[in-house]
């Protein structure tokens, strides 16, 4: 893999975990200005949501150490 790649999967991992956080921070925002709890559906996709940003995370660990042995 090039590093022109690596960089390429590095900034959609981060621009996608920047997506499913603001995603997240909106399902909430959406139950606290109701005033009530996130729903069963709410938690359903916010645990969605976190799981692929722990995903991603866990990719990017890996493709930063990628880079910097390229480097």
């Amino acid at each position: 893999m090039s590093v022109s790649q690596t960089d390429a999967m590095i900034s959609r991992l981060e621009k996608e975990i920047e997506e499913r956080d603001a995603f997240i921070q909106g399902v909430i925002g959406n139950a606290q200005d109701a005033e009530r709890d996130l729903t069963d559906n709410e938690r359903e996709l916010t645990n969605n949501a976190r799981e692929r940003v722990d995903n991603c995370s866990n990719q990017l660990g890996t493709l930063y150490e990628a880079r910097d042995r390229t480097a």
